[in-house]
């Protein structure tokens, strides 16, 4: 990818550790601050890793950050190392993007719930099955283009059903996440891995946007 490309990269990496949490959770600077600093700092440090640029430097650092969180949260260390782990096995090994994405996305949802483990002690099923939906839209966009065109529709039709019965979309919500879905299939070139990439941050703002209209 070309530099640009991989400093949105890892923007789309930043927002996705941090954005869907910290709208659920808000939490209280001056309540942990060593905490804070520590699930930021290792958020930030793996989003630069991902950028290719001084990337040992930036997983010294996320090692450093793991630490700080590790010595509030000991409890958490085996998240940590696989936070630790992934970032340098998908950052030293060349992959397919659909793959590489997968993989990416799982990551992020690991470090998603190292902050309702941190703030909550847990993971709420509202929670859990809010980003079930966000991933598993982000995954439907990439693999989706594998896919006939009427089993990309029927699949997205049916993670849309499933997110409005259990309340976590309403129809507003439904019609934005669809016209998400619906990129790809008006799009005349594949999209590219960092557009990809920031699909689980437009579904976050959905269900979060959703949430607040009730």
């Amino acid at each position: 990818m070309p530099k640009s490309n991989q400093l949105l990269f890892g923007f789309g990496i930043a927002l996705q550790a941090i954005l869907f949490p910290w709208l659920i959770l808000r939490p209280n600077f001056s309540d942990n601050r060593l905490l804070m600093i520590g699930l930021l700092s290792l958020a930030l440090a793996i989003a630069l890793t991902y950028t290719h640029w001084r990337s040992a430097i930036w997983l010294g650092v996320s090692s450093v950050a793991a630490l700080l969180v590790a010595t509030q949260q000991p409890r958490l260390i085996i998240l940590l190392i696989v936070q630790l782990g992934l970032t340098w096995l998908l950052t030293t090994q060349k992959m397919a993007t659909p793959t590489l994405l997968t993989l990416v996305f799982g990551q992020l949802l690991l470090f998603q719930c190292l902050w309702f483990f941190s703030y909550v002690h847990s993971l709420p099923l509202t929670n859990l099955i809010d980003l079930a939906a966000i991933y598993l839209g982000a995954l439907l966009l990439i693999w989706g283009t594998f896919f006939p065109r009427w089993l990309y529709a029927g699949l997205g039709v049916l993670l849309l059903i499933g997110a409005y019965y259990l309340q976590r979309l309403n129809l507003a919500g439904s019609g934005l996440a669809l016209l998400v879905l619906l990129v790809p299939v008006f799009s005349k070139k594949p999209l590219a891995p960092w557009v990809l990439n920031l699909a689980p941050v437009m579904f976050s703002l959905i269900l979060v946007l959703t949430r607040l209209q009730g």
